[in-house]
């Protein structure tokens, strides 16, 4: 089969960004078709080791981006009447700089569009509505958008949950719901955190505080959401509550603290995953399908390891060792073990972080830490499995 004659992508967030870059960077014939107005993003996102070498292919400003992750101190002081427990994992224990990079998720849409463009300024096309995806089989895609706007695709890349609306096939959803809301603030810290995240687990909440900059981590407050409408009602000063928290386990390391609550952003935890991963030759991409815990920065590493799968189907097409129409089956097929092993591993480690204290789930996750800190071979193979699980 030739050559692919244009790809289509759909979306506007960091999946569409990225895949937009990526595929431009392997040499095809690619436009992202993303809306006018973009709701600003006040989250980072943890790109992994795995996931920066494929970036890195498309433009060497991924070399030298964000604060690096080094190292990962987990801290469990759920248990009161028992001494804590830390673990420690080091990314120069597995011949590594850094786990992953974080960075300020508007500063990413940035790079990415700044980078988009050097390959090629009309790669990027704007829209107020789409009126219609329709796809046939053996038929090109075809979109419409802003009511009389057609574009007609050999292949269209979907990284936009809502645009699934505009499909025919009803989509199903596997959604593993929870109690729980992780609250996002900006912790600003005396002395520097030496590119450390820390995980702290206490008997009601637990709390993870990302690098961002040299004074300044993002803070993920992992809470029952009863408890939170209750401290709201009951006109709680955040930063004094936090920081309370936090002095204990984290005051001998950053110092004084002090929490911007104004900075505040909150979402409910769930995971989530689609029944199908493709429509024809429309590919469904990112958290179009998946989504999961903010936990080991899994979310958009599973996006980039569904990125990568998609352009080794393509290289197939062009090798003439695949018809396109085979494309999503191969799609679908590796991808969704991949992504349901990742989500029930990943939901899995959060009711053992999230949901028990002192119950069985914390015994198991007191004597997996012992575990870990008496065995570096154990060590290390949690860290190899948690930079490369989201790109099997």
């Amino acid at each position: 089969m030739p050559k692919l004659e244009k790809i289509i992508i759909i979306g506007n967030g960091l999946s569409a960004l990225s895949a937009t870059l990526y595929l431009l960077g392997q040499g095809l014939d690619v436009q992202l078709l993303t809306h006018k107005k973009n709701n600003v993003d006040k989250r980072t996102t943890a790109i992994l080791e795995p996931g920066l070498k494929m970036l890195r292919q498309s433009d060497n400003i991924f070399a030298d981006l964000g604060m690096p992750l080094k190292i990962l101190h987990i801290a469990d002081y759920s248990a009161k009447y028992l001494a804590p427990i830390n673990t420690v994992f080091r990314a120069s224990d597995i011949q590594l700089e850094s786990f992953a990079v974080n960075v300020d998720n508007e500063i990413l849409k940035k790079i990415f569009i700044q980078c988009i463009k050097k390959y090629s300024t009309n790669a990027i096309v704007y829209y107020d509505t789409i009126n219609l995806i329709e796809s046939k089989p053996t038929h090109q895609a075809k979109i419409i958008y802003n009511e009389n706007n057609v574009i007609k695709s050999d292949l269209v890349v979907l990284a936009d949950r809502k645009q699934l609306a505009n499909i025919k096939p009803n989509i199903k959803f596997h959604v593993i719901n929870s109690n729980k809301l992780a609250c996002i603030y900006n912790l600003e810290h005396e002395y520097s955190h030496n590119f450390t995240s820390y995980e702290i687990m206490t008997e009601n909440e637990t709390m993870t505080t990302i690098p961002v900059d040299t004074h300044l981590s993002s803070l993920i407050w992992i809470v029952d959401s009863k408890k939170l409408t209750k401290l709201n009602r009951l006109k709680t000063n955040y930063n004094d509550f936090l920081v309370q928290k936090l002095c204990v386990p984290l005051g001998k390391n950053l110092g004084k603290m002090r929490i911007d609550a104004n900075a505040m952003q909150s979402f409910s935890l769930n995971s989530q995953l689609a029944d199908r991963f493709y429509y024809n030759n429309i590919i469904f991409l990112g958290e179009t399908i998946h989504k999961t815990l903010p936990i080991a920065a899994q979310g958009f590493n599973l996006c980039l390891g569904d990125l990568q799968c998609l352009a080794n189907g393509i290289r197939k097409i062009h090798n003439f060792q695949m018809p396109l129409d085979k494309l999503g089956p191969y799609y679908e097929k590796v991808r969704y073990k991949t992504a349901y092993n990742t989500i029930l591993g990943i939901h899995s480690l959060g009711s053992i972080f999230f949901d028990d204290a002192i119950g069985p789930l914390g015994i198991m996750r007191r004597l997996a830490m012992h575990f870990i800190n008496n065995s570096s071979a154990v060590r290390n193979r949690c860290m190899a499995l948690g930079l490369n699980n989201s790109y099997n």
